[in-house]
């Protein structure tokens, strides 16, 4: 294979995205070949007419073609930026979105100025580690529990954690919901954080194919009308939430009000608030047990 030039692999590269319906499909062609040079997008842009060596054409057509085929990006390239950070991300897990950083950053919000000691945080469906790698590095005196059904996602999570130097300060556990917490005795939490599966059994059909072919099943379907996970989350919550305490989830499009509803029948809450995401979706319920939430913690 010949060598070629950035300008003309790209070429080639955006018209089989763009045949293959791929959104971005240039700016994708400039991430995917930056990647394979081990360059920025800035240096790609700059020099359309640097060769690349044959090699790297080679390696660069290959991952255009794992793309073309609904591969998503971030699994490609092992890895996605949440809030800041750069974490591993493979088909174990999914891709971290947007709106789970609109819960991380309710967490934090909420937490300031309402609690300065030392912070219990349990992270329930934990899958990548995201909320609880976050967590645990922007609250210095946080020690945070993650729970996840797959031990394999388990595995990217510490590794995650690792390699953000939090490893000491989060303590993973393996298993479905709060069974792994049971045996614990008197383990209960000033914060419950949770972006549990919930995406309806008949909606899975309907999701991109990069999701629906590519994302782990188990971190999306949330049962048949999705709320699963909630109700089984509410229905053990007073056992594992401190008295003036606080719990966050995320919810999915047009599911808050059932939400609110099943945490309003645990009868612990004093508020419930929902914050919006960026498109005006109702995305994050914040339940605080307590009339002062947070601001009076043991």
């Amino acid at each position: 294979m010949k060598n070629a030039t950035i300008k003309e692999a790209l070429k080639g590269a955006s018209l089989q995205l763009k045949e293959a319906g791929i959104p971005g499909c240039g700016s994708e062609g400039v991430l995917l070949l930056a990647f394979c040079m081990k360059k920025d997008r800035v240096f790609i842009y700059a020099h359309p007419e640097e060769e690349i060596s044959s090699e790297q054409l080679e390696h660069f057509q290959e991952l255009v073609r794992k793309r073309v085929s609904g591969v998503p990006y971030h699994y490609i390239v092992g890895s996605k930026e949440f809030m800041g950070l750069d974490f591993k991300v493979t088909p174990e897990v999914l891709v971290p979105r947007p709106e789970t950083e609109i819960l991380c950053q309710t967490v934090l919000d909420y937490i300031e100025g309402r609690y300065l000691g030392p912070l219990r945080l349990l992270d329930l469906c934990c899958g990548s580690g995201v909320l609880a790698v976050t967590l645990a590095k922007r609250l210095p005196s946080c020690r945070v529990w993650a729970v996840d059904l797959c031990p394999k996602a388990l595995k990217v999570a510490k590794e995650n954690a690792e390699f953000h130097r939090v490893s000491k300060k989060i303590t993973f556990l393996e298993g479905d919901l709060w069974e792994p917490l049971r045996v614990q005795e008197e383990l209960t939490f000033h914060v419950v954080v949770s972006n549990p599966p919930y995406v309806a059994t008949g909606e899975l059909a309907a999701l991109q194919r990069e999701v629906k072919g590519h994302e782990p099943l188990l971190a999306l379907q949330g049962g048949k009308d999705g709320l699963n996970f909630y109700r089984r989350i509410f229905g053990s919550l007073h056992n594992f939430l401190k008295p003036q305490g606080m719990t966050a989830l995320e919810m999915g499009k047009g599911q808050m009000l059932k939400v609110k509803s099943l945490a309003a029948s645990t009868g612990i809450f004093e508020t419930l608030d929902v914050v919006k995401d960026y498109s005006g979706i109702e995305r994050v319920l914040v339940a605080l047990s307590g009339k002062n939430g947070l601001s009076k913690l043991p």
